[in-house]
């Protein structure tokens, strides 16, 4: 009897061991890579013991060999630069939460379209330059054009402009 390998790239006729009543896969290494890859990632959804042990397991392989990764970073410049680049991406997202969550003073960069989530009143605001907010986290992520990362102070409600002067407060 012949069986269909399951293997996503392989999908060949194959003939099973006969010690093997159920076998799925052929016996090609590519093929053997992804059955055991299916089964470790069931495993360790399902079961807490063995993902416990594969922690662990990784902890002490990351204990014995400690400059595996700067090596590595070092020899592989393109996975430095992608790296790099999800790195960036993910603070960015993580810039806007907190900018909507705590109201913090955010710079350009991390602007959205999306709606925020309490809109400014409005108002007349001075614009003052910061490094952080009083108790509240100022995030900065790349360098701001001008310089620095800034805040707006809410002047006066109802100021109305004075000609003459350019409205400057």
């Amino acid at each position: 009897m012949r069986h269909v390998c399951k293997g996503v790239d392989c999908r060949q006729d194959f003939v099973p061991r006969p010690n093997i009543p159920n076998q799925q896969y052929c016996g090609k290494l590519a093929c053997q890579r992804e059955r055991r890859a299916q089964w470790q990632r069931r495993k360790l959804a399902e079961d807490p013991d063995y993902r416990e042990h594969q922690r662990k397991a990784k902890g002490n392989w990351r204990e014995k060999h400690c400059a595996y990764m700067r090596n590595y970073r070092r020899s592989h410049p393109d996975y430095q630069q992608r790296d790099r680049l999800q790195r960036r991406d993910r603070r960015r997202r993580t810039a806007v939460s907190v900018a909507t969550e705590t109201h913090s003073a955010v710079n350009m960069d991390a602007c959205t379209s999306e709606p925020v989530v309490t809109p400014l009143e409005s108002g007349y605001f001075r614009v003052c330059r910061v490094s952080s907010v009083g108790s509240e986290r100022a995030v900065k992520m790349d360098v701001c054009p001008c310089g620095s990362l800034v805040q707006l102070v809410m002047v006066k409600e109802d100021r109305t402009i004075v000609p003459g002067n350019g409205g400057a407060p």
